[in-house]
């Protein structure tokens, strides 16, 4: 699997792009869980994931402090494992995360997590 890091030019921001990122995010892939296209696979206080059938995964942390506890947190990792990062995959979570890509102009490094 390679390992695809998404994150604005400057790193990730307690701001607007990161709520509206957070928000795509969820707007995409609820609807794919309740259609049971992906699964929904865990969500913690910081960390949660989406997967598809073929095993790949967009996989999020987000940055709570107690303070904010109940109001929520801030994105600060985001993380596409995948088996092929092309625009043109047939996989719901890569081609979705392409379009968060650049829907937000993120940029992407690309590693392995074998």
């Amino acid at each position: 699997m390679k390992q695809i890091i998404l994150s604005p030019e400057n790193g990730w921001k307690l701001d607007q792009l990161n709520m509206d990122v957070i928000t795509e995010i969820y707007d995409i892939f609820t609807p794919l869980y309740e259609k049971q296209r992906v699964q929904y696979l865990n969500f913690t206080v910081a960390t949660g994931s989406f997967e598809d059938k073929e095993g790949n995964t967009l996989w999020f942390e987000f940055f709570i402090p107690e303070e904010e506890f109940s109001e929520g947190g801030h994105l600060i990792k985001l993380e596409v494992h995948c088996n092929e990062w092309s625009k043109t995959s047939k996989s719901i979570i890569v081609s979705n995360a392409f379009k968060i890509k650049q829907k937000f102009g993120l940029m992407d490094v690309t590693g392995n997590d074998d």
